[in-house]
C-alpha cells in the first residue's frame, strides 16, 4: 500500500498486536479489518438469489448476482450496501487509502451490465445520538478521511472558541481532557460512529432473473506474522491453523531474510444473503491470494487450489452459516 491517503491511527488493533507481533514494543505496528459484505433490501418473500460468485482478495471485492423474482408481479424495493461502521472512541488504528471521505471502499454496482449510481446516507452518532449536524457546524468530516492530515485537523480544532470547544463536549463529540502530547499539552480525542450506507430502489421483473454486481476494495487488517506468532491460541483458533499448516507457514517465514512476513486479515459478512428467500442456489467463492507461494489461512472448510494464485469452493441450495475471513500471508515488501 501507499502512504498516500492512508490514515494509521492512534490505537493499536489490540488483539492482533498480542498474537502477530513477536515484540510488545512492535505493538502499534498492526491495523484493524472490516468485514464488509453483500447487498440487503427491505421486504419479499419472493426473491430468491439464484447464483452468487465472489471474487475476494487484499486489493478487491467482486460480487455477482442472478436474482429471481418468483412471483407474478414486478416487484420494487429498497436495495441496501452498508459500509462497516467506523468506530472513533478516543484511539483508532484503521488504514485506509482512499480520495473520497464518503466511497471510501470504492463501491461500484451494476444492474444488468449497466451501472447504478446509488444515493447514500451518512451520518454519525455518539450513544445513539446523531451528530452529524454537529460536526458539520464545525467541518469535523464524519470518517476524517477527508485528506486533510490528522495533526493538521487537531490544530484546527484546537484553534477553536472556547463556545464552539463547549458545544462539542457538550454532544460529547471531541473532548480536550483524556488524551495528551508531548509535555502535557492535551489534543483532540474523538467519541464518535460514522454510519454509511449507499441504496437504491430496484425492480424486480416478475418471472424474470435479474443480473446485479458490485465492487469494492476491502478493508485489511495488517500486522506481523512470526513463527511464534503461529502457537499463539488466537491465531490457531481464528484461522484454524493446525500442526501441518504451521510448519508450512513456519517454513515460507524461514525464507524470508527478516524471518517475518506480513498477515492481511480480510473478511466478508454472508449472513445479509438470509435477507433473501430461501437457500442460494448456486454460491461459488474464489479467495485470490496473490503470488503463488503466499499463505492463506481460515476455518472455511471444503477449499481446495485452483491454480498457483487461488482457492474456490462451490455449493448448491447453500445457506451459509458463518462469515468469512481469512488471513493472507505475504512477503513484507507490501506492508503499509
Amino acid at each position: 500500500m501507499s502512504t498516500e491517503g492512508i490514515r494509521t491511527m492512534r490505537k493499536a488493533w489490540l488483539l492482533a498486536a498480542a498474537v502477530f507481533v513477536a515484540s510488545p514494543a512492535a505493538a502499534n505496528d498492526s491495523t484493524a479489518s472490516m468485514g464488509a459484505g453483500g447487498l440487503i433490501y427491505t421486504t419479499s418473500s419472493l426473491i430468491e438469489i439464484q447464483r452468487e460468485t465472489l471474487v475476494i482478495g487484499e486489493d478487491e471485492v467482486h460480487v455477482s448476482y442472478d436474482f429471481l423474482n418468483t412471483g407474478t408481479e414486478d416487484i420494487s424495493t429498497l436495495v441496501a450496501f452498508p459500509l462497516p461502521d467506523l468506530d472513533f472512541d478516543g484511539d483508532w488504528n484503521y488504514a485506509i487509502e482512499t480520495e473520497d471521505p464518503i466511497n471510501w471502499i470504492g463501491f461500484k454496482v451494476w444492474v444488468d451490465g449497466e451501472e447504478t449510481v446509488p444515493q447514500v446516507e451518512a451520518r454519525a452518532t455518539n450513544l445513539g445520538v446523531d451528530v452529524t449536524d454537529v460536526l458539520e457546524r464545525y467541518d469535523i468530516p464524519i470518517t476524517l478521511l477527508s485528506g486533510e492530515r490528522i495533526d493538521a485537523l487537531d490544530a484546527r480544532l484546537n484553534a477553536l472558541p472556547p463556545e464552539a470547544k463547549a458545544e462539542l463536549l457538550r454532544y460529547g463529540v471531541v473532548d480536550w481532557t483524556s488524551q495528551w502530547g508531548a509535555e502535557g499539552v492535551p489534543y483532540p480525542t474523538m467519541h464518535w460512529t460514522s454510519h454509511i450506507a449507499f441504496y437504491w430502489f430496484q425492480t424486480f421483473p416478475a418471472g424474470k432473473t435479474l443480473h446485479v454486481e458490485h465492487r469494492y476494495r476491502p478493508v485489511a487488517g495488517y500486522s506481523f506474522v512470526t513463527p511464534e506468532a503461529l502457537d499463539e491460541s488466537y491465531v490457531k483458533d481464528a484461522f484454524c491453523i493446525d500442526a501441518a499448516q504451521r510448519q508450512d507457514i513456519a517454513s515460507r517465514i524461514g525464507t524470508t531474510e527478516m524471518k517475518v512476513m506480513e498477515g492481511a486479515e480480510i473478511g466478508y459478512v454472508l449472513s445479509t444473503s438470509e435477507n433473501w428467500l430461501g437457500p442460494i442456489g448456486h454460491f461459488s467463492l474464489r479467495i485470490e491470494k496473490g503470488e503463488a507461494d503466499n499463505k492463506i489461512a481460515t476455518c472455511w472448510q471444503g477449499l481446495t487450489p485452483a491454480g498457483e494464485h487461488g482457492l474456490v469452493f462451490e455449493a448448491e441450495y447453500f445457506q451459509p452459516d458463518q462469515d468469512l475471513r481469512f488471513l493472507l500471508i505475504k512477503p513484507m515488501e507490501d506492508a503499509p
